[in-house]
């Protein structure tokens, strides 16, 4: 009967090490048994264990009032399960880079949706600390499938696109003026 292990092992402490071997045994139920290893099948792969960033640049937003917001948002992150992240990445090269870019369209849309459910006025309140957190908890469900921890989501603009809603309805008054 074989029986496929995965293992893994920390290596220093800015890397991690996700080590796939495959090991035969006779009787997997009871662990006893002969175990051979195959150095020719296994692979290491170096993944990152530090703090690493998203960011989301001029994000538009639509809030509850109807104002479009331009949102620049960026989240932080760091790999806690590495196997999980190269198996759900599907490559075994620069697997941060690839946990980014799964992760950055998944904050853009906890932002958007968090952000769509609350006024202008709420952002610059002291409950924009609480809209984070919902963005951060959001985000947290959906990054544990990629095998990421989201430390933190941080808002660092919320501002009105060029030309305030006022300027806009000006310029349509003058215009139906006009024709």
């Amino acid at each position: 009967v074989s029986n496929r292990r995965i293992s893994r092992r920390s290596v220093s402490s800015r890397h991690r090490v996700s080590a796939a071997a495959a090991r035969l045994t006779v009787a997997h139920l009871t662990g006893a048994g002969l175990i051979a290893r195959w150095p020719l099948m296994e692979r290491i792969v170096w993944v990152d264990k530090r703090v690493l960033d998203i960011e989301l640049e001029n994000q538009p937003v639509l809030s509850t009032d109807q104002l479009r917001l331009e949102v620049d948002a960026f989240a932080r992150f760091r790999i806690v399960d590495p196997l999980k992240a190269v198996v759900s990445t599907g490559s075994t090269s620069s697997t941060e880079e690839r946990v980014a870019d799964q992760l950055r369209p998944l904050l853009g849309t906890a932002v958007r949706n968090e952000l769509g459910r609350r006024q202008f006025a709420a952002l610059l309140s002291p409950e924009r600390g609480k809209v984070m957190d919902n963005i951060q908890a959001g985000l947290q469900q959906l990054a544990r499938q990629y095998g990421a921890q989201i430390v933190d989501v941080r808002i660092r603009h919320a501002d009105l696109p060029e030309g305030s809603p006022l300027e806009s309805a000006l310029n349509r008054m003058k215009t139906a003026r006009q024709q």
